[in-house]
Parts: structure tokens; sequence; C-alpha cells
């Protein structure tokens, strides 16, 4: 048996394996429903978005900036599980921190020449396993070299933005 086939993800890669085209697109409809809240339709799933009380928010629910670190943590901890049946670099336990610092005055424009963005993301890797540090180490380049989230968080993305307006018509009496 193969280490593919050994893997929780086997599936997944024979479904990729059959498609003609690799690539997919993955939407997410974002709908805003409160002064900050944000109601995200991911497929059949919803997630709640808002900003702290601090920020004009009802503070319900995780920032969008959070939610960015929750998807980087979790993408990195899925692709350590995929590569380590794929290494047969077996672990026993892994716990992934990430924090992100942010310029808040950039993104309400009263620091112009600043980024709205992180500037910095920091990513604490506490991994247990049988394995010596060093297969783990080879372990975490795999994962680094092919964590889709983390890549986003890395390069640049060309982002296309389009605004469509609808007009409510008010009839004339």
């Amino acid at each position: 048996m193969s280490v593919e086939q050994q893997t929780p993800f086997a599936a997944a890669a024979a479904f990729i394996a059959e498609q003609p085209q690799p690539r997919v697109t993955v939407p997410a409809r974002c709908v805003l429903i409160g002064p900050t809240a944000v109601e995200v339709h991911l497929g059949g799933r919803v997630v709640a978005v808002d900003e702290p009380h601090a920020l004009g928010g009802q503070g319900t629910a995780p920032t969008p900036e959070q939610y960015a670190l929750a998807a980087l943590g979790a993408c990195e901890a899925i692709t350590f599980r995929y590569w380590s049946g794929r290494l047969r670099i077996p672990f026993d336990e892994l716990r992934i921190e990430v924090r992100g610092d942010i310029d808040l005055r950039a993104a309400l424009g009263l620091n112009e020449g600043a980024h709205p963005g992180y500037r910095d993301v920091r990513m604490a890797v506490r991994v247990v396993g049988p394995e010596p540090e060093a297969h783990y180490v080879e372990l975490l380049r795999a994962v680094d070299e092919h964590a889709p989230v983390l890549d986003v968080f890395r390069n640049e993305v060309r982002v296309e933005t389009t605004v469509m307006r609808l007009s409510i018509q008010k009839e004339a009496r």
C-alpha cells in the first residue's frame, strides 16, 4: 500500500487526480447585517464576523483579521497532517499559535504611510512525537512549501474588484 493510500487524504488525492482542471473556485458571500457585523456564507455554512466595541462594532464575533490568522493556523495543522503521512513522520500532538501585528491607524486612514494589513505574523508550532527533532524540521519544511494559506500570506495575490450598484427607483405619484 502506498503512503498516499495510508493517509486520510487518499480520497482527496484520488478526486484531484481525476479532475481535468485541478484549480477550483472557492466562494465566500459576505452580507453586512449590522454596523460592522457580517454574515459570511461558505457553502452550506454561515460564520459571523464583527469588530470589537472599541472599533465601532458589537463584539459579537471574531474580527476578519482574527479569521485570517485562524485560517493560517488551521491550514498549517491540516498540511502537517497530510505531510506527516506522506513523509511517514508521525506525531502525537500538534498545536499552532499564530500572532500578528497590525497598525490600526492605517485601516482608519489615520496614518497614510502605514500598511493596513499584517506586517508581521509569527507562528509557534508545538509538535510532540516519537521521531528525532530533525524529522520534524523536515516535516515543517514540507509544510512551509505546500500550505495554501501560508502562500497567500507570503506572496502577492491578484485581486480584482467590481462594483455592482442596484438602483431602487421610486414610483412617481
